[in-house]
């Protein structure tokens, strides 16, 4: 009850904090609901339909990619599985920001008998290939527009006080790392019940993690990799082609944008609700694209993405799963072992 309370008070508060940086982004800019919409209409559907094209085909290629991390591991799961999990962490992130990370992989090992801490050791390795990307995105968009984006983050962030907050950050991360440090040492010389338990979920997480060490063919984790944020970055594109005020937009012009997009995404909101808009607003300005169009476009791809892919598909995923998992009469699931 305690943790069902937490989640809910988390799920409030991710909203609320969404909610209001949006309001004051529409506030600022004086654009009513009524022009939002009359915007979406304005977007050819064929447009909307490649953004959620996109979409699917990136989460299949990500679920193609969590199977080969999970394979070393001796474990084969079904990728409409894979696929489908996916979908339904996205979904997840939607009501609690991140929670998906940890739905994402508890829906796996649910239907594919896979212990639970191999699927969150890969899933976790799946965000450090995703941060990795992006990083690699960002330093593209740094060589293409390089002066504008250094002097627009400048604009947007305080450094003086990003340097204040420094060494308190730094204090807690070293007091972190010791404190991890001695209790996996506890846990790893201890004959304790709980610190054998906690071993188990440890070398679980660890073999998930080094998984991509074992990889077969990492030719395709690469390709993969980089075919995902491509979609990524071709989702927003086929949205400002879409949108008559956008549609000028280059693919180069389209990857700076998309680095901001990707900043506001790091704010815990429901789907980088409020934050989202305000950065691809704030990105699209370098380009002339003025407040109110960079707006509505930025409402129109979140819109698409947030609510028609992740909410809806997202909500399909969630029916879909269990039924293509239900055993015919007198079958019985096995867990999976490694091979």
């Amino acid at each position: 009850m305690a943790i069902q309370r937490k989640a809910i008070l988390q799920s409030a508060l991710s909203f609320l904090v969404g909610f209001a940086i949006l309001f004051w982004v529409f506030r600022s800019n004086g654009a009513t609901i009524q022009e939002t919409v009359e915007d979406f209409r304005s977007v050819p559907v064929i447009w909307l339909i490649l953004c959620c094209l996109a979409f699917m085909l990136s989460n299949l290629s990500r679920a193609i990619r969590w199977n080969m991390l999970l394979q070393p591991l001796g474990y084969q799961p079904r990728l409409i599985n894979s696929f489908l999990a996916v979908m339904i962490g996205y979904l997840a992130n939607m009501g609690i920001p991140r929670s998906g990370e940890l739905l994402r992989p508890a829906s796996l090992s649910r239907y594919e008998k896979i212990p639970i801490e191999r699927t969150v050791g890969t899933t976790v390795t799946d965000r450090l290939l995703d941060f990795l990307s992006l990083f690699i995105i960002m330093a593209l968009g740094f060589l293409l527009k390089g002066r504008l984006l250094i002097d627009k983050l400048v604009e947007l962030t305080s450094l003086d006080h990003l340097s204040n907050q420094f060494i308190p950050l730094a204090i807690v991360g070293i007091v972190g790392i010791i404190i991890a440090w001695i209790a996996i040492r506890w846990m790893l010389n201890s004959s304790h019940h709980l610190a054998i338990r906690m071993k188990g979920m440890y070398l679980g997480l660890r073999d998930g993690l080094v998984s991509i060490l074992k990889i077969k063919r990492p030719g395709w984790l690469i390709i993969h990799s980089l075919l995902i944020w491509f979609l990524y970055i071709s989702m927003t594109y086929f949205c400002f082609k879409g949108f008559q005020p956008t549609a000028h937009i280059t693919w180069d012009q389209t990857i700076v944008v998309f680095v901001f997009g990707a900043l506001g995404m790091v704010i815990p909101t429901p789907g980088g609700m409020g934050s989202y808009q305000f950065f691809i607003q704030t990105g699209l300005l370098l380009f002339g694209i003025s407040d109110t169009d960079g707006l509505a476009i930025a409402n129109i791809i979140w819109f698409t993405i947030s609510i028609i892919c992740n909410l809806g598909f997202g909500l399909i995923a969630l029916l879909l799963l269990p039924m293509i998992n239900r055993a015919p009469i007198g079958a019985q699931q096995t867990e999976h072992k490694p091979t």
